[in-house]
């Protein structure tokens, strides 16, 4: 089981509706509505319980977003065991859209006066190694005074790990941003 990458789920949504009105022959309005809504969620190899009861390895915090997702064991000169990284995601954006606009012809000038509301919202989880990495390297089965000499691969199986590391998001991620924007015109 080498780069898992699991299974990705994705949702579209759009909804938009448009309204002209003719007050007279010289001037009109123009309203839009839009919403835009779009998910994307993605998950790996996922254990019965957390990574460290599940796996007998004491220490990994079980307080990230996706606590039970398989670790990485990185193993110098073999594929990697474990899924890429940033297999465990969850993100969604919505845009809400409001748009009016009066448009006026009188004599030579063509008037347009107009507002642009958006509402943007963004939730993300994306933590690229949710129960660690772990690295294993010849370093601790070398020979004395031999660099590499040893084997990463026996290293992984004695559980010597080099290097371990973890990325903890414990919460979703929501920026959010309110535009307006205004504008007049004469052509």
């Amino acid at each position: 089981m080498g780069n898992v990458t699991g299974l990705s789920r994705t949702l579209g949504q759009q909804y938009v509706a448009n309204e002209t009105h003719s007050f007279n022959a010289r001037t009109v309005n123009e309203a839009r509505f839009g919403y835009t809504r779009r998910a994307l969620g993605g998950a790996g190899v996922v254990l019965p319980g957390s990574a460290s009861e599940t796996l007998g390895i004491p220490g990994i915090p079980s307080n990230a977003a996706f606590n039970s997702a398989l670790p990485v064991f990185a193993i110098s000169g073999i594929t990697q065991l474990g899924q890429s990284p940033s297999t465990f995601s969850s993100f969604s954006t919505n845009v809400t859209q409001v748009f009016d606009m009066v448009s006026r012809v009188q004599g030579k000038h063509a008037i347009k006066a107009g507002v642009d509301l958006r509402w943007e919202h963004l939730d993300a989880v994306q933590p690229p190694n949710p129960t660690g990495n772990f690295s294993f390297s010849t370093l601790f089965t070398n020979q004395g005074g031999v660099t590499n000499s040893g084997s990463s691969l026996a290293s992984f199986l004695l559980g010597q790990v080099n290097t371990f590391s973890i990325d903890l998001q414990n919460s979703t991620i929501r920026p959010r941003a309110h535009i307006a924007e205004f504008f007049v015109q004469d052509d």
